[in-house]
């Protein structure tokens, strides 16, 4: 009920009760029991305005009739009418189930009935259930009824309401004998009641209750529970045990099933929500979970704590964008929630959605506002390295070193960035001082290879040709192999030698036709055999060049063989 509508009843209770007092007053002196149980009929759900006020009134002529004056007590339209006139409601509309059972208790009635009515072609049909006042989660269902007048329907349901109202006595003698923990009269009550009506709700709801007050084991609870939910699907406390008892006997999957029931039999209660949606995520069972936290997420607009859990579940969908989106408007809410984690979530989203600009600057906030953590300053210079910003990166990660010299993959990470810079004399000191601190010899040893294989291509480009170009790339190879223990790898380094000293070569026997000295004979005869040792190990993927290359060979390694010999006596 809406707060200044429950205040409005509150306010009229006084002279309600008098009300109440006078009417009561007028059928007791017809022969009414003032002991007797009291029931509230309202309006009925339609889209009739006024076949809803019909129906109801039908019922109260009905059963009145059906049930003598001295058991039982139904109020009167007019009763009900006043009441809710005198309170800002309508009288051709249903209550809410809220409204309901605070207008029942107002008139101190003991139960009463609620449901709706449907104009058919044929007639009326009614599903109605009856509530206990006291607790408007004790419903039975009386079922759907059908007829050509609601005369016919009103009668059906009357009859299903004295079956359902025959256990109200045992079942408020059930009740209080679980209070007073007398098991014997308990087990009396319920064995008498369900014999009475096989289909009572009521009576298992005290069976139920006096199962879980002597902490009975799940295996004796479920089966009433269950029992109950056959008769009422949406049962709420018979759901809310249903819960607890499946956790107990550790049936996850009934858990769960048992709590998105109570949800839907409940979907406003927020808090029912949230402890859904928590469950849910604990079972990783996401895509459930999602939909429901969406929802609380929009009624609860600026709630910090739903727009983390939304954020988290989220990222456990991998529903990157919108992960981000709720992580930046989150911690707009609230900037506590940007801590570690946050970060770390964050950072590797948008690594993942390839959004390297805003890894980055994320990765530069984690760092000012952790400014010890290590491996922030880690990410941040790997992601300044993917955007360029090589002079940035090479800091970033300097940093992280001199918090943590072990930071992982740092001294890596400033090996390919003087890799990609082209800085070949920084990174071949940066090498030898990366494995001394330990990083693994093998993997330094392929950015050896690599930067090898790139000084090999620009000396061949270069005009002139230079020896001493091309034994920078010997001494690079010559590393490499000191440090590699992968074959391929070193096979990769040997054919990049080879082809160095074919180069070599040339230029020593080009030197040697000019100068006609010994030294360029056997420089160029060198250069050649070496060659043809080396070239091979590429075979597996440089074939052509190699066949090349070897043609070449068979040229030029006789005539250098040749001049030696004319020219080394």
């Amino acid at each position: 009920m809406a707060r200044h509508q429950a205040r409005a009843f509150a306010a009229i209770a006084t002279a309600l009760f008098a009300g109440m007092a006078s009417t009561a007053g007028a059928q007791y002196s017809r022969g009414a029991n003032p002991n007797a149980p009291r029931l509230m009929i309202g309006t009925l759900k339609s889209d009739d305005k006024k076949l809803g006020p019909d129906a109801a009134e039908s019922l109260r002529d009905r059963i009145a009739g059906d049930v003598s004056v001295r058991e039982l007590y139904v109020f009167p339209k007019n009763d009900i009418n006043n009441n809710l006139e005198q309170s800002g409601y309508s009288v051709t509309e249903a209550l809410s189930p809220s409204d309901a059972v605070q207008l029942a208790k107002m008139l101190r009635a003991d139960e009463y009935i609620e449901g709706s009515v449907l104009k058919t072609a044929t007639g009326f049909t009614i599903e109605a259930n009856v509530v206990l006042a006291r607790d408007a989660s004790l419903v039975q269902p009386l079922g759907s009824f059908s007829g050509p007048k609601l005369d016919n329907v009103a009668a059906q349901v009357s009859k299903a309401y004295q079956q359902a109202h025959s256990v109200f006595d045992g079942e408020k003698r059930c009740r209080l004998a679980v209070r007073e923990s007398k098991w014997t009269e308990v087990s009396k009550e319920i064995a008498e009641g369900v014999k009475n009506f096989p289909g009572s709700t009521w009576i298992r709801f005290c069976q139920m209750q006096a199962l879980t007050t002597q902490k009975k084991p799940a295996t004796e609870i479920l089966p009433v529970v269950e029992d109950i939910l056959k008769l009422d699907p949406k049962s709420k406390p018979a759901l809310a045990e249903a819960v607890n008892q499946y956790e107990a006997a550790g049936q996850t999957d009934k858990k769960i099933d048992a709590l998105m029931k109570l949800y839907q039999a409940d979907p406003s209660n927020s808090r029912l929500q949230l402890t859904v949606v928590n469950e849910l995520a604990a079972a990783k069972k996401f895509d459930l979970a999602k939909p429901m936290i969406e929802k609380s997420v929009a009624e609860n607009p600026g709630d910090a704590g739903l727009a983390k859990l939304y954020w988290l579940i989220l990222g456990a969908t991998d529903d990157l964008k919108k992960f981000v989106k709720v992580g930046e408007e989150m911690v707009q809410m609230d900037t506590s929630l940007a801590d570690a984690d946050y970060f770390d979530r964050m950072i590797s989203a948008y690594s993942s959605d390839s959004n390297t600009a805003k890894a980055a600057s994320t990765a530069s906030k984690a760092t000012a506002k952790f400014p010890k953590r290590d491996d922030f300053w880690a990410k941040r210079g790997q992601f300044e390295l993917k955007g360029g910003q090589t002079a940035q990166a090479i800091t970033s990660l300097r940093r992280a070193l001199e918090i943590n010299p072990k930071t992982p993959g740092a001294r890596l990470i400033i090996l390919k960035s003087y890799h990609d810079a082209g800085q070949w004399d920084t990174l071949f000191t940066a090498m030898h001082d990366a494995i001394k601190a330990g990083e693994d010899a093998g993997t330094v040893g392929q950015f050896a290879v690599s930067a090898s294989s790139k000084l090999l291509s620009a000396a061949q480009k270069a005009d002139p040709k230079t020896i001493a170009d091309f034994e920078k790339v010997l001494t690079w190879v010559a590393y490499a192999d000191s440090t590699l223990t992968d074959k391929a790898m070193k096979n990769s380094g040997k054919f990049v030698s080879g082809v160095a000293y074919f180069f070599l070569g040339t230029i020593h026997y080009g030197d040697l036709t000019k100068s006609k000295q010994c030294s360029d004979a056997k420089a160029a005869q060198d250069a050649f055999t070496s060659a043809q040792i080396n070239l091979p190990a590429g075979g597996a993927t440089n074939a052509e060049v190699i066949k090349q290359l070897l043609g070449n060979l068979a040229q030029y390694s006789p005539a250098a063989d040749q001049a030696v010999k004319g020219l080394c006596k």
